[in-house]
């Protein structure tokens, strides 16, 4: 129960800082379609968006691995240090957060692997649709942001049909 009431409380920072980050900007929210819940949102953000060059998965972290930080600490490094369009972004999200906040391999599994299995406890496989995609550990830790960016792009993946 408490764990619960805590991660009610952090959604609701979050999704706080996301609505005064759009009302600063004047602009709509980039929310394509409602997301199923609201805790689903903090665990796989990903929902919220429309098809780009590259998949959601690219764009934000989930909050398994947005707790390996902290809300607020995310939110803050998130807003100051990536470029607010997505598509003036050249790295995922998730190798710069690594990398700026030097976050282990076994963490970032660990979080990773949380996150994979909420989404089955909720009767889903990451190969279902993208808003159920998990990220490959091994491809974000070489760092090699060609590989990256080309394993991310909707054209070729088994989600190419959702960006259509």
């Amino acid at each position: 129960m408490k764990k619960t009431i805590v991660f009610l409380v952090l959604l609701l920072l979050f999704c706080a800082a996301c609505a005064k980050r759009s009302l600063e900007q004047n602009e709509p929210t980039t929310t394509s379609r409602p997301t199923e819940s609201a805790s689903e949102e903090l665990e796989n953000p990903s929902n919220n968006f429309a098809p780009g060059e590259y998949r959601p998965i690219y764009y934000d972290l989930s909050g398994h691995l947005v707790y390996l930080v902290g809300i607020e600490v995310y939110i803050e490094w998130r807003d100051s240090k990536l470029p607010q369009s997505y598509e003036d972004r050249t790295e995922c999200i998730a190798v710069s957060f690594v990398k700026d906040f030097n976050i282990s391999k076994e963490d970032f599994a660990e979080a990773n692997e949380k996150l994979h299995q909420s989404i089955v406890a909720r009767g889903h496989k990451p190969e279902e649709a993208s808003i159920y995609e998990v990220y490959p550990v091994d491809l974000i830790y070489t760092f090699d942001n060609e590989k990256i960016n080309e394993f991310f792009l909707w054209e070729g993946s088994i989600y190419a049909h959702e960006a259509e």
